[in-house]
């Protein structure tokens, strides 16, 4: 596919250029620490996602807040 011209002139995404200059160290020998976008390596803890699942199963999750925000906060 064929990017418009407009297109062409934005600048590279930044995480991808990152990724770029992450791969080409790697590839020099270099010993990189990744302080990317953030994606998680490891897996998200049991407890966390027990936690997660009981508040997807409430109703008052699903609703929008008011302009205020919620009040717990």
């Amino acid at each position: 596919m064929e990017l418009s011209e407009r297109l062409k002139k934005r600048p590279p995404y930044l995480f991808v250029e990152l990724d770029r200059l992450k791969n080409e160290k790697i590839k020099q020998g270099a010993e990189v620490i990744d302080l990317g976008i953030g994606d998680p390596d490891i897996p998200t803890p049991f407890e966390i996602i027990e936690v997660a699942k009981k508040a997807l199963e409430k109703a008052s999750n699903h609703r929008y807040p008011s302009n205020l925000g919620s009040l717990f906060f």
